[in-house]
């Protein structure tokens, strides 16, 4: 029982960093699983910015969750787009549910995203908006969890070496 305790004591911080890490690593494989179940099923349309609402970012963490990397101050543009799903119907209006920090400009033809019978599902079609924070959210898991587990389970044979020397 006291080694358990003097493992704890001395190793706690890095116990912390391993479960955080596998924490964030787990959450962002779930989310990238079903962003890539999403991608395999919806359809990429041409459309047309009708209009741009432009706000500063609300905070650092918004802006991360959209995938850009906010300077201060920075501006965040939401496109209003008209487009045409694949059952003909015509949508007027759209606003963008993502947050750019890329100026758009009135008449620009752009790529979305959507579910071919859910037009409330259209995203902008880039990289960072699909892909961005998930994968951000991996990478933290793992500058995490990695050395926290090598800290914590060191390699037999690198002690053994050393031993040996």
């Amino acid at each position: 029982m006291n080694k358990i305790v003097h493992f704890i004591k001395t190793r706690g911080i890095f116990i912390v960093l391993l479960i955080t890490g596998l924490y964030y690593g787990c959450r962002a494989l779930w989310n990238l699983s079903n962003t890539l179940l999403y991608a395999h099923e919806a359809v990429v349309l041409p459309a047309v910015v009708v209009d741009v609402r432009q706000r500063p970012f609300e905070s650092f963490n918004e802006a991360l969750r959209y995938g850009n990397l906010p300077w201060d101050g920075d501006i965040s543009y939401r496109p209003i787009l008209r487009f045409t799903m694949p059952a003909g119907i015509v949508i007027r209006a759209y606003t963008a549910p993502d947050l750019d920090n890329s100026d758009y400009s009135a008449g620009e033809q752009v790529e979305i995203i959507t579910h071919p019978h859910d037009p409330n599902q259209a995203h902008v079609y880039k990289w960072k908006f699909l892909w961005g924070a998930d994968c951000m959210l991996l990478g933290l898991g793992a500058l995490m969890g990695i050395p926290a587990w090598f800290k914590l389970f060191p390699r037999k044979a690198r002690t053994k070496s050393a031993r040996t020397q």
